[in-house]
């Protein structure tokens, strides 16, 4: 759907129309993604499949600025969770038209479409004390720590609200969880070493591995994955089993069972490691770093034994941490 938002003047006094392009749309595809091309291909490859194809229940929302009929500047959103949860990304302007107003003028588009769609709260990544940095905390986001890791949380009480503590649901994931775990990652509080297939430590963002995992269970490296849900519908734990082939591909003799949940929800790891079949996959292994003792305790409760611990092997902001390898026969 291709929907006209209004005209404004530019600083350089251009008449610049603003146009929400929402996917699918294929016809916009190969403009877009030549303004994109350099965003790489593994993000060139999700947006043609959102563009010529769709990614229901979630989609893509365009925000393109034009002169005439070319295309000047760009701001892409993941919008999830009926319009809740959302990702900003893809912010760029083609040097000749910079420093204009481009971005500001598009930032204000997005920020208003995200607020008159019920949003809740919208995630970025972008460089830490960087010119876009304070551009995106002059609409709302806000910085965690010292990273470029950012958030907007529209709604002032969104983390009690999105994480409320009830009953939890267990599915297979969909591309309505993209933001929903870009969020769920980005909880300060909890596990420190996250994923093993990642190599996720501390709190970070989703938005560039969602595409990497789900080419990941279509290829079959990843062989079984669960979402765990809250009753807000928020993602509150992700766990999968992927073939270790670290050690050789044609030689991998062991599986990786990766999970993280949100603290809140320690309380049902039991049932969300429950819904896995071991029995039958030979060695799978898992890591924890060595202050995950709800992690810990959890593995050992389905028969996972610690196999080895990696003493010091994650520097974290100048403290040495363990990590602990656990195995399941």
């Amino acid at each position: 759907m291709v929907q006209e938002l209004g005209t404004v003047e530019l600083k350089s006094k251009e008449q610049m129309r603003i146009v929400r392009i929402t996917t699918p749309e294929p016809q916009w595809c190969d403009r877009l993604l030549k303004l994109l091309g350099h965003k790489g291909q593994d993000w060139l490859d999700s947006m043609r499949l959102a563009l010529t194809e769709g990614i229901a229940p979630a989609e893509l929302r365009f925000f393109v600025g034009l002169l005439g009929d070319e295309l000047v500047g760009n701001i892409m959103t993941t919008i999830c969770s009926g319009g809740r949860t959302g990702i900003l990304g893809h912010v760029f302007t083609p040097e000749q038209h910079r420093r204009k107003g481009i971005c500001t003028a598009l930032m204000r588009a997005v920020t208003e479409d995200f607020k008159a769609g019920g949003g809740w709260a919208m995630a970025l990544g972008t460089g830490y004390d960087s010119p876009p940095y304070w551009i995106y905390h002059s609409f709302g986001f806000r910085g965690q720590q010292d990273t470029g890791h950012m958030i907007w949380r529209v709604v002032e009480d969104f983390d009690a609200r999105w994480f409320a503590k009830g009953p939890t649901q267990l599915r297979d994931t969909n591309w309505d969880d993209w933001a929903p775990l870009e969020l769920l990652y980005s909880v300060e509080d909890g596990w420190l070493y996250r994923s093993a297939f990642f190599g996720q430590v501390d709190f970070g963002g989703y938005e560039g591995l969602y595409w990497h995992w789900y080419n990941a269970i279509q290829s079959g490296t990843v062989s079984q994955h669960k979402i765990m849900t809250g009753p807000s519908g928020a993602v509150v734990g992700q766990a999968y089993i992927w073939r270790d082939s670290r050690f050789g591909r044609n030689h991998s003799a062991a599986s990786v069972l990766d999970f993280f949940v949100h603290p809140d929800f320690y309380g049902d790891l039991g049932r969300l490691l429950g819904s896995f079949t071991l029995d039958d996959m030979g060695k799978v292994q898992a890591y924890a770093d060595g202050a995950a003792e709800e992690k810990i305790a959890a593995l050992q409760q389905i028969g996972f034994q610690i196999e080895a611990t990696f003493k010091g092997q994650i520097d974290h902001r100048g403290r040495l941490v363990d990590v602990l390898v656990l195995a399941r026969s």
